[in-house]
């Protein structure tokens, strides 16, 4: 979405990722996306997501997978993350 100001058009929002670049806000739900797609069937907790992905904070994966959770091909829950094995609100990727 594009956001208008006394300047005119801005670019699109853009979330920040570790670094000296930008990355789309698109293109980064697609990496956790493809990361959570990538461990099915075992589920992975939001910040085990974000250390894998380099990016600032748990909560920015937290609201990616949030989204991800309403849709029929994830199952965002209260469980173990296969990774760090702590228990922790965890998404996994339905079966195809």
């Amino acid at each position: 979405f594009v956001v208008a100001n006394s300047l005119g058009r801005l670019p699109p929002c853009r979330l920040p990722a570790r670094g000296n670049h930008w990355e789309g806000s698109l293109l980064i739900f697609q990496r956790i996306n493809d990361f959570v797609t990538e461990h099915r069937p075992k589920a992975v907790c939001d910040k085990c997501i974000y250390e894998a992905l380099n990016y600032y904070s748990s909560a920015d994966s937290a609201l990616i997978t949030e989204a991800l959770g309403t849709t029929p091909d994830f199952n965002r829950r209260l469980g173990q993350c296969a990774l760090c094995k702590n228990e922790r609100i965890v998404i996994r990727a339905n079966p195809t």
